[in-house]
């Protein structure tokens, strides 16, 4: 794991070094997001912080109810299966926007101090390279392992996406 970290971490700082250059070391499809996510978003401490009000984010939650009704017993489930274990169990839409989020208080918590709320966008044109918005992106599952993020205070975090379809 940490021979891999290296790997990421140094194809970071290619990267940095020459955005266009031929990164060695990383996924295409992660590459490709960090590009996507240079021009969106600029550089890896920055967001576009994105938090819809309650109302909007029930007419979201409106929009995709049979979704939403469909995936709440599944997380529930899952959510008691990682309980402890430091993970959340996000729900999404197809924009990206968080309809509902389960885990550990504690976790719970962490994630609020980086705007992993219900009704955040967590699309690549908010916050980079991420589970969600890369997997939206992709239409395709997607595991983006820590320093792959590209908002940097998600580098301690490791995610895994995918689309559902209704």
């Amino acid at each position: 794991m940490r021979e891999m970290k290296m790997k990421i971490v140094a194809a970071w700082n290619e990267f940095l070094n020459n955005p266009d250059g031929d990164v060695s070391d990383i996924r295409s499809e992660i590459l490709d997001s960090w590009r996507r996510s240079r021009s969106y978003v600029g550089d890896s401490y920055s967001t576009r912080k994105v938090v819809l009000s309650p109302e909007m984010l029930a007419e979201r939650i409106k929009k995709n109810q049979q979704l939403y009704d469909t995936s709440i017993p599944f997380m529930e489930s899952l959510h008691e299966f990682v309980k402890g274990s430091g993970f959340l169990v996000i729900l999404s839409d197809k924009e990206g926007y968080v309809l509902k989020v389960m885990g550990d208080r504690s976790v719970l918590d962490a994630a609020a101090n980086n705007l992993l709320v219900e009704g955040a966008s967590r699309g690549e044109e908010s916050f980079g390279t991420n589970g969600i918005g890369t997997c939206i992106y992709l239409n395709r599952p997607l595991h983006v392992c820590a320093d792959e993020h590209y908002y940097n205070p998600h580098n301690m975090s490791t995610c895994s996406a995918s689309p559902l379809y209704a």
